[in-house]
């Protein structure tokens, strides 16, 4: 049994002489190198092609993406055991040993591995779960000291693409990663359920460590990501759920995106729905004809998922607006109100004491700060004006892209041909 090993690459020049040297130390020797050059600009193809001419280059004219790029690296591997790598990670000597043995059962189709922090005993990755309503992926083991308490041979929902491999026959069934998903994010989720549709197993083998350069943030995640990680989740739910199971995804969304999350979080949200509503009649195309997939939905299911996309949209919009309408609350302070001068409190003497601080300001402070005061007050009447503006054209915007999508989706219902009812009984996700 023999693997090649496929290496995304994107500006790694710092990390891949470790990653490689690694490989390099490994206890079996016949196995390949594949290393996919994803248009990097730091020197890491020039690297590789100058230090380590055994291993097989790459060079990609423009980013693919992780997805794309290990897509290019499983079409030209050879082996029967294929395994995706990370640039940023260091592997034991026994890893792919270990990889190799444990698809000496046939029923095994991806093997995960033990993934550490860059401490080499603080776990980062042991196997994974989807939460049940919102598909949220969950490490276990996650920042846990690594005492052995996950050093059992499990099944769990996936493992991390930072260090997956896969059996061939795996890879010409699904023909790998969606690349739906690119740039990054819940493709090897989406992976690891099509190969167990289609009946293979998907392990995690706590003997196949490694240590994984990804580092812990505590600082919330730009909009950019959490756009895309919105975006992927729903991509994700679409395309494998039953029809039970996206309407209860949809209402507990509904019940868990209140007001009270960051409007980073339900802005990233709306974005989803709607690039997701827009590529329905793709998913649904794909959930026709790919087995691995969630199978076909009635029209009668289609209709109602239309519509509760359409609806969830529509609150997430109506609590985004209603944090923008919370600025009316700055126009009472645009006025900049000047406060009372507060009464002395000095026995006997206090009423002199006022007196006299009134005198000092009317003469010689309230002349220099009546000029900062009134810019000011301009200033802060331009910025609620704007504001407001604003406000009024990000609702006349929402109202346009609710009759756009209004309209798609009668479309693509009066397009969609009439599919059977189906029973229920043993739908699950």
């Amino acid at each position: 049994m023999k693997a090649s090993i496929i290496i995304p690459v994107w500006n790694g020049e710092v990390f891949l002489p470790e990653c490689l040297n690694a490989l390099q130390r490994q206890t079996i020797s016949d196995f390949e190198i594949i290393a996919v050059d994803n248009a990097s600009t730091d020197g890491s193809a020039e690297l590789l092609a100058r230090a380590y001419s055994a291993v097989k280059l790459i060079r990609n004219p423009s980013n693919m993406g992780f997805a794309g790029g290990c897509n290019i690296g499983l079409r030209a591997a050879a082996a029967d055991i294929l395994v995706l790598l990370n640039q940023d990670t260091v592997v034991r000597p026994d890893w792919l040993a270990v990889i190799l043995q444990t698809f000496h059962d046939a029923t095994i189709g991806i093997v995960g591995c033990k993934a550490h922090y860059a401490d080499g005993k603080t776990l980062q990755h042991a196997g994974a779960y989807l939460t049940p309503q919102s598909a949220f992926g969950i490490h276990y083991g996650r920042g846990e000291l690594d005492e052995g308490q996950y050093n059992q041979l499990t099944e769990p929902d996936y493992v991390t693409g930072a260090a997956l491999a896969l059996r061939r026959e795996v890879y010409e069934q699904t023909h790998g990663f969606d690349e739906g998903f690119n740039p990054a994010l819940y493709e090897e989720v989406d992976l690891c359920w099509r190969a167990r549709r289609l009946g293979w197993r998907v392990v995690y083998q706590p003997a196949a460590v490694l240590v994984h350069a990804e580092t812990i943030s505590n600082a919330p995640p730009s909009y950019a990501w959490q756009s895309l990680f919105e975006r992927n989740r729903y991509r994700f739910v679409l395309r494998h759920w039953s029809s039970a199971a996206l309407d209860d995804f949809l209402a507990h969304e509904i019940v868990s995106t209140t007001e009270q999350v960051e409007s980073r979080v339900i802005g990233a949200r709306m974005r989803a729905l709607v690039v997701n509503f827009m590529q329905w009649p793709t998913l649904n195309r794909a959930r026709n004809d790919d087995p691995s997939l969630g199978g076909p939905l009635s029209s009668a299911e289609q209709a109602h998922l239309l519509d509760k996309l359409l609806e969830t949209r529509t609150v997430f919009a109506q609590r985004w607006l209603a944090g923008l309408s919370a600025q009316q609350n700055f126009r009472a302070l645009a006025a900049l109100p000047e406060g009372d001068f507060p009464r002395s409190t000095v026995p006997v003497l206090g009423h002199w004491v006022t007196h006299i601080r009134a005198f000092f300001l009317n003469t010689f402070v309230r002349p220099y700060l009546a000029p900062l005061i009134d810019q000011q007050r301009q200033y802060n009447q331009y910025l609620w004006q704007y504001m407001e503006n604003s406000r009024l054209h990000v609702e006349e915007s929402n109202d346009a892209i609710n009759l756009a999508l209004e309209l798609a989706r009668r479309e693509w219902l009066n397009l969609t041909p009439n599919q059977p009812e189906k029973d229920h009984a043993h739908d699950h996700k």
